[in-house]
């Protein structure tokens, strides 16, 4: 079964599918259409940890992992 289909056929996980970094864009915005209280809450949050860096939105394969520190 896809992300996709997870969104569409069970709807009480779609707050889930809003937090988790790894959801494709494509999909996060279709949750965002949604205008479910429950989703956008975890779309704040989703958005609060990508704006702080939290180490479980952080890539660890990004080109600023790979910068050398000063």
């Amino acid at each position: 079964m896809t992300i996709a289909a997870i969104a569409q056929y069970a709807p009480e996980l779609r707050p889930y599918l809003a937090r988790n970094p790894s959801t494709y864009p494509e999909l996060v915005q279709w949750l965002a259409d949604l205008h479910d209280p429950r989703i956008d809450d975890a779309l704040a949050a989703r958005e609060h940890r990508r704006e702080h860096h939290d180490p479980l939105s952080h890539n660890p394969l990004s080109n600023d992992a790979l910068r050398p520190t000063a």
